[in-house]
């Protein structure tokens, strides 16, 4: 995975970061890697037959979250009649960064969960262990943990 010189350089327009004084190129090209997504094929950054794809809005957004944070201990200053409001700066960073989240892919989380039959199997293993309590006329009830996997975390 390598960002190209022409994603640095977008990314470098849409955060108004025109040369390397704050970001260098290899600081964006972190940024930009960390935004992997699917390739156009709809293969996945690891499989091997990927095309590098990135999200250059995703990483837009977190730049400019970045420089909100760092202007975020300016105030704002009168001197001599005129004043400075440079806090606007932290509101209008982040406007941005809501401007480049909402223009960034969607993206989804694969959940995979317990197949039944290990969670009976886990059960089972639960009630013969020593110092568990049986309380007569009560059973471990699957169901409960089948619907409810936080129960066996």
């Amino acid at each position: 995975m390598a960002a190209s010189a022409e994603q640095i350089a977008r990314l470098r327009r849409l955060v108004a970061e025109p040369g390397s004084t704050t970001y260098s190129d290899i600081a964006l090209a972190a940024v930009i890697e960390s935004h992997a997504v699917s390739d156009a094929s709809g293969r996945q950054p690891l499989d091997a037959s990927w095309s590098p794809t990135y999200d250059l809005y995703a990483a837009g957004a977190e730049v400019w979250e970045e420089k909100a944070a760092a202007a975020a201990g300016l105030c704002d200053v009168s001197v001599d009649g005129t004043t400075l409001s440079r806090s606007q700066v932290v509101r209008d960073y982040e406007r941005q960064a809501a401007k480049c989240r909402a223009r960034s892919r969607v993206t989804s989380t694969t959940m995979i969960s317990h197949r039944e039959e290990e969670v009976y199997e886990g059960l089972d293993a639960l009630e013969a262990l020593p110092g568990v309590p049986q309380l007569p006329g009560v059973q471990l009830d699957a169901s409960l943990v089948v619907n409810n996997p936080q129960v066996i975390e």
